[in-house]
């Protein structure tokens, strides 16, 4: 069986929207821990720590971000991922915040079917874990739908 010819201008489309859905992808990977790590930075004191794991796992992508701190209320962590949120401004080192940065983490995580947790360091501070799963490589039939939309 020939694989189908398509007309060059349509070729050239199906790659640019593929390379152009691959960069967003990127960037707003890019823009998640970039998040998660300005938070464990701005809700840390003096002399704290912070650690971050990335581990590519058979389902998916892990990226765990740690830190020291205040202590956080168990009850208090599902209000972290609200927009606008901040616990207490007076925690907040090196500078406002807006209260977005988990807010987004979350948003871009549903929306790429992951999950996001929080979980409180019983000495204080903050373990976030983000599991993203893998794409499966693209089946025939999604070959075949992306070369009819780019005609």
């Amino acid at each position: 069986m020939n694989a189908p010819t398509w007309p060059e201008e349509a070729w050239k489309w199906a790659v640019a929207r593929l390379c152009l859905s691959f960069i967003a992808a990127v960037i707003l990977l890019d823009r998640l821990v970039r998040n998660l790590v300005d938070n464990a930075i701005r809700h840390n004191h003096r002399g704290g720590w912070i650690e971050m794991t990335t581990r590519h796992e058979p389902d998916g992508v892990l990226v765990v971000v740690r830190n020291s701190g205040e202590q956080i209320p168990s009850a208090e962590i599902d209000r972290l991922f609200e927009p606008f949120q901040r616990l207490d401004p007076n925690r907040v080192m090196g500078g406002g915040s807006s209260g977005l940065g988990l807010a987004i983490v979350r948003s871009f995580v549903h929306a790429h079917r992951g999950n996001v947790v929080a979980t409180p360091e019983p000495s204080g501070g903050l373990t976030i874990t983000v599991t993203l799963p893998t794409t499966r490589p693209r089946s025939d039939a999604d070959r075949t739908r992306i070369a009819h939309d780019a005609r």
